[in-house]
């Protein structure tokens, strides 16, 4: 059975054209004003709308706000003979599936209609089949809710609570993107000195030279461009919290500093002679083995065993996959109020989806997805087309390769290498090709790269300088 097609607009010409290169495939009806349109979307029901934004009457952009008001699921393409940016971004901004502007070019205007019908089609399924649905907005006011009421998230509040009241230190520990500054702020939050600042440093972020003035301050001439007195993080959160991430990325040279404010709550500005005394809680936080570092020795022992007073370990996304649709309905109910546009439904192959993949950027992934994803939705649901995940990539197909082990594959890796030497040097091409995949397989995360290496994350951006691997490395190479 023919599809309809509703094309509003008042020059004939367009409709003609419309009728020659779409006629034999779609039932078209026609419409020269948008009051004319709204009455035929009522009568007679049509799959799509190609709808002009300069019309007698009511204009294209009034009557799409309408249609989108009363007729949530029906696509509707925008044309305009005007190609403004205005218009472009109003269009889009109301609900509009695709804009073209005229004349349209006709192969892309075909493919857009055909791919609306298909995402129209979904998405009535998607709503007659009872699909998990988002509530309005509830929790939406603060944005540093831990969510999850799995076994595993349970005993992450329970650590909270017992932690909180006290002013011991504490660890918190696992993957990127799992949330440990999250928890981070519980502890503030519930603890004594809530009414005090809570102030996180990222040790990852922060330049090496720049580290040790950022925590401790330093005194007027006390190095080249230290032109006044500067108040470091420490001092200035006196009675506070402080929260160090990725402790695990200090400079060693750094972390005696640290262990004389845990052991003795005082310390000197870069500079200073006179030592300050501070009265601050430490949060640390790490996504590293820190006991693998100190048997590096890029880690002190004496300062792991003072931070590691307590520790609260937030398992990974994969590993709590029932948490995952209350964190959908928590992050879309959250993000459809910044961008005041509603999602009422998400598909049912959607959640199955979203509770099966691994997510390799945890909690931070999941919620980078989803915002996406309502960005790119239509009809006040979310289907499986409007997610866009990297970790889908396809792997290369290789030849079926003999059963064998890992070093014998290495060694034939070697053997290669060797009888056809690289101009560079074997130790050079080995290293460079070693960092290049390492990052390809981990699209690009340096911290994870490091970790998995086993250096320190300076010393993994100084090798890529230096063999000049992009910073934008990705997997590039797709499925034959």
């Amino acid at each position: 059975m023919k599809k309809t097609i509703l094309i509003v607009d008042d020059e004939e010409n367009i409709h003609f054209a419309f009728q020659r290169v779409l006629g034999e495939t779609y039932d078209l009806i026609k419409a020269t004003s948008g009051e004319e349109g709204m009455r035929l979307i009522q009568t007679e029901s049509p799959d799509l709308v190609i709808l002009d934004i300069k019309l007698p009457g009511i204009s294209g952009l009034d009557a799409l706000v309408k249609i989108r008001e009363n007729f949530p699921l029906l696509p509707v393409i925008v044309m305009t003979a005007f190609s403004t940016t205005r218009y472009t971004i109003e269009a889009m901004k109301l609900g509009a599936y695709e804009y073209f502007t005229k004349p349209p070019e006709m192969v892309k205007m075909r493919q857009s209609i055909e791919q609306a019908l298909q995402d129209a089609e979904q998405r009535q399924e998607t709503t007659r089949s009872g699909a998990f649905a988002v509530p309005s907005a509830e929790r939406t006011e603060e944005t540093d809710n831990l969510i999850g009421s799995s076994p595993e998230m349970q005993e992450v509040y329970k650590m909270i609570g017992r932690v909180a009241e006290t002013d011991v230190t504490v660890m918190i520990t696992g993957e990127s993107g799992t949330g440990k500054d999250l928890v981070a702020r519980a502890i503030w939050k519930y603890g004594p000195r809530k009414s005090k600042l809570m102030m996180p440093v990222n040790c990852a972020a922060i330049p090496e030279n720049l580290l040790e003035s950022e925590l401790f301050g330093h005194e007027k001439g006390s190095f080249t461009g230290a032109d006044r007195l500067r108040i470091g993080r420490f001092e200035e959160c006196d009675g506070g919290t402080i929260f160090l991430d990725e402790i695990g990325d200090m400079p060693i040279a750094l972390q005696a500093k640290l262990l004389r404010v845990l052991q003795d709550g005082e310390f000197n500005r870069v500079g200073g002679q006179r030592p300050i005394r501070v009265d601050v809680r430490i949060i640390a936080a790490t996504n590293k083995k820190l006991l693998t570092a100190v048997e590096r020795g890029q880690f002190r022992e004496d300062l792991f065993y003072r931070l590691n007073v307590v520790t609260i370990h937030l398992p990974p996304l994969r590993e709590r996959t029932g948490d995952v649709p209350e964190l959908v309905n928590y992050f879309l109910s959250r993000f459809s109020k910044e961008a005041g546009k509603k999602i009422e439904l998400v598909g049912d192959d959607v959640m199955t989806f979203l509770a099966s993949y691994p997510w390799p950027g945890n909690v931070r992934e999941l919620e980078n997805t989803l915002r996406r994803a309502l960005l790119l939705s239509r009809g006040g649901t979310i289907t499986r087309s409007d997610l866009k995940l990297s970790g889908e990539i396809q792997t290369p197909v290789s030849e079926p390769m003999e059963e064998m082990d890992a070093e014998t594959l290495l060694m034939r890796g070697f053997d290669d290498i060797f009888r056809n030497p690289p101009e560079e040097g074997v130790l050079t091409h080995v290293e460079r090709l070693l960092l290049t995949r390492t990052l390809e397989h981990l699209q690009g995360n340096q911290k994870r790269a490091a970790e998995l290496l086993g250096i320190a994350r300076n010393t993994l951006r100084s090798k890529m300088e230096r063999y000049n691997i992009s910073k934008d490395v990705r997997i590039t190479r797709t499925k034959e």
